[in-house]
């Protein structure tokens, strides 16, 4: 999960805290997700499946959701 989400990061050119906006979760809950220490729920899987598609009009629920 660590290599594609810097891959995805690196292809929109942003930062981590952006990333994490975009797919609708925390920065700390992106860093777990990094780590390994989180896995993905489905919700979490499509929107980074859709931002590297290129739909950047993803959104998700709340976190407390997922």
């Amino acid at each position: 999960m660590e290599e594609r989400l810097i891959a995805l990061k690196d292809r929109l050119g942003v930062q981590w805290n952006e990333l994490a906006n975009q797919i609708g979760i925390s920065v700390p809950m992106l860093g777990f997700l990094r780590k390994g220490k989180r896995n993905p729920s489905p919700k979490i899987l499509m929107a980074i499946e859709a931002l590297e598609q290129g739909n950047t009009t993803v959104t998700t629920s709340t976190e407390d959701e997922l």
